[in-house]
């Protein structure tokens, strides 16, 4: 039952960070799965009590124990320790192994997204993970790293419209080019108007690959870490989270005790 808990969730996780994924990372994405742990530990955790009491039931192997002299307790003192051994790998994970996979996931993820830039780009969607622009392809070929009729705005003190036939995006060590071509540039500002066009046309960009793999801030924050984040930043979201780590563990006890009523 767990591993088919896992199963699933292993295909959610794949779905989730499969465009930044390649068969190289099959390491990053076992790491991904550990803080998932934290859902399917309480679900296999009563699944597994119902079945085998469930059975033990059928059989009447209860009855029997009970007509040997063998105490309630010393039938399901097992399952209560069960139980609250789960609570406590659930714990662990929650507030620190959880946290500590996450981060490496994020930093395995965000040293080769600018690599894998292509396969963020969505056909005909407003993208915003470049900061400061928002890009709209009309379609991309990740085979020959090339985007066709493409529409770019800028925000800032002097905002722009960028349009262009096609373009590319060239990814160096510490920087990443798009390069455009055949288009035209709109610029306005508070006192003048300008319109440019252009054979080429070329600019660096700033990508913000953390939100684009919804990854948060406190995803990746040990317990201690998510303590400093609070006192930076004391949003309720993030006090309600930080709390949901240590409080959620305890749902492994009162599965145990539900698990023992109907198995």
């Amino acid at each position: 039952m767990i591993a088919v808990l896992f199963g699933v969730m292993l295909i959610i996780q794949w779905i989730t960070l499969g465009k930044a994924l390649s068969v190289r990372d099959i390491d990053v994405l076992l790491l991904a799965m550990v803080p998932l742990s934290s859902f399917v530990i309480p679900m296999g955790l009563l699944f597994t009590i119902l079945i085998v009491l469930e059975r033990l039931s059928v059989e009447s192997e209860i009855i029997a124990m009970k007509a040997c002299g063998v105490k309630s307790l010393t039938i399901y003192l097992p399952v209560i320790f069960l139980s609250f051994s789960a609570m406590l790998l659930h714990m662990l994970i929650s507030t620190n192994l959880g946290p500590m996979a996450m981060k490496t996931v994020q930093t395995r993820l965000l040293q080769s997204a600018s690599q894998k830039i292509f396969s963020f780009l969505k056909e005909r969607e407003f993208d915003d993970s470049f900061k400061g622009l928002i890009v709209y392809v009309e379609s991309v070929n990740p085979k020959e790293k090339e985007f066709k009729n493409v529409f770019i705005e800028t925000s800032g003190n002097e905002r722009s419209v960028i349009t262009s036939e096609k373009g590319t995006i060239e990814v160096n060590k510490n920087s990443i080019i798009m390069k455009l071509k055949n288009g035209s540039v709109f610029m306005y500002t508070k006192f003048a108007d300008r319109y440019l066009t252009f054979d080429e046309y070329r600019f660096s960009l700033d990508a913000d690959f953390t939100r684009k793999l919804r990854i948060k801030s406190y995803d990746s924050a040990t317990q201690a870490e998510f303590r400093e984040l609070i006192k930076e930043n004391p949003n309720p979201q993030r006090i309600k989270e930080y709390y949901n780590r240590i409080s959620f563990p305890v749902l492994n006890l009162i599965l145990g005790l539900v698990g023992i009523s109907f198995g």
